[in-house]
């Protein structure tokens, strides 16, 4: 369980230096450039990991016993935890089909 608690904090503290690095690149961008749409599905992803690994920490902690959780609460983060993952895993969806034009 500690292990886990570990995992989720390091994962946490990557993300965010991963964020910091691309909103610095993205202020280099946005100056010379423009905006591009690879900074919101950027931060988009960044925010589902960030929540997700925020969300692990919280129900290891609790399993642990570090933050007195009632057991509903817990299982309800480890379900949140659960389909945040399978979300981020999830194929992504193909375009819709252009109509022919006559």
């Amino acid at each position: 369980m500690y292990g886990w608690l570990t995992a989720s904090l390091t994962a946490i503290l990557v993300e965010a230096i991963a964020v910091a690095k691309d909103e610095e690149k993205a202020k280099k961008e946005k100056k010379e450039e423009g905006s591009s749409s690879w900074i919101t599905s950027t931060r988009f992803n960044h925010a589902l990991a960030m929540t997700n690994n925020c969300t692990q920490a919280l129900v290891a902690c609790s399993l642990l016993g570090l933050i007195p959780m009632k057991p509903r609460t817990t299982a309800s983060l480890g379900l949140l935890t659960s389909c945040i993952s399978m979300y981020s895993m999830a194929p992504a969806l193909a375009p819709p089909p252009q109509k022919a034009t006559k």
